[in-house]
């Protein structure tokens, strides 16, 4: 029996599989984020390396019993860090092929079961990536929350902390957000907000993207400006994705959808399956670890 290892280091966290050559899978590992974007590249194969050594302990595999590794990490695409991914994997798996690639690409094929087709990703962030006709990797939006994200939970989060700022100050159209927002967050006034945003070095990026229910909430009882925020991600999320369609000729049925966004039934979710004619939400298929460690397997198969 032959066995893989995948490894997916999204940007809230890492997650590391062994499946066989039959596609069962042998342990599975949680670990925090390694992104080395945010904890730099010498803590991030610290933190890659254990996890691995941790699933082939819960696994109770030597290394050499690894035929081959995939793995995709956030901030670490292979196009740029495929030696970074490479010596970092070796490390542990030194008689390991290694197929380095990139956080979106592993999602892809998870979503899948292969390389084919595209895959939308709203979350936190927002970025689609799809395979051409010629078996390449296009990729269009995921430039970060300074300045992209179109559509994503944080822009959804921005926007509205924007709106509520704009109608304090009697500068934009009133909104029940001005008074839902900061009970939300247990605050007592809109004017607080300025402290909780500007709370530490780092804008709290993902505790702005967790206000997206108070939106979509507000948007339920008929707010006006809550509506029309969530009216523009999701256009813009649609805009993303038929410029990546068009881009790969490929049609929305080969379109999947994942991340927190959009991956269960709400109002942005539902109106981006309107404007794309979805009858439903495309659930992918797996996980992105899955897809991680169908690289590895498929890297391993007879003339690949």
């Amino acid at each position: 029996m032959r066995y893989y290892m995948g490894i997916d280091g999204g940007g809230s966290g890492m997650r590391v599989v062994i499946i066989n050559s039959e596609h069962e899978i042998i342990t599975r590992v949680e670990a925090e984020s390694a992104n080395p974007s945010g904890i730099g590249l010498d803590e991030a194969a610290k933190r890659i390396q254990a996890a691995m050594n941790d699933a082939l302990r819960q696994a109770s595999l030597h290394p050499n019993a690894i035929a081959a590794v995939g793995i995709g990490i956030a901030g670490a695409s292979e196009e740029h860090s495929k030696g970074w991914l490479q010596s970092t994997t070796k490390g542990v798996l030194s008689a390991a092929k290694v197929v380095p690639s990139s956080d979106v690409e592993v999602a892809l094929v998870g979503a899948h079961g292969g390389r084919i087709g595209a895959l939308l990703i709203a979350g936190t962030g927002s970025v689609i990536a799809g395979i051409d006709g010629e078996d390449q990797l296009v990729r269009y939006g995921g430039w970060g929350y300074v300045f992209g994200d179109e559509g994503s939970g944080y822009w959804i989060g921005r926007q509205a902390l924007t709106t509520v700022a704009q109608a304090y100050d009697h500068q934009g159209p009133s909104t029940i957000l001005v008074t839902r927002i900061p009970a939300h967050l247990g605050l007592k006034g809109a004017r607080e907000l300025i402290k909780w945003v500007y709370r530490g070095e780092k804008v709290p990026v993902q505790d702005i993207a967790a206000l997206v229910p108070v939106v979509l909430m507000a948007a339920g009882d008929g707010d006006g400006v809550a509506r029309q925020i969530v009216e523009m991600a999701a256009h813009y999320l649609a805009h993303l994705s038929t410029t990546l369609l068009h881009r790969t000729g490929l049609t929305p049925a080969y379109l999947k959808f994942a991340g927190s966004l959009i991956s269960t039934e709400n109002r942005v979710s539902n109106r981006l399956c309107e404007l794309l004619e979805l009858e439903k939400i495309p659930q992918a298929q797996n996980e992105p670890v899955i897809g991680a460690a169908l690289m590895a397997l498929n890297a391993d198969q007879p003339g690949s």
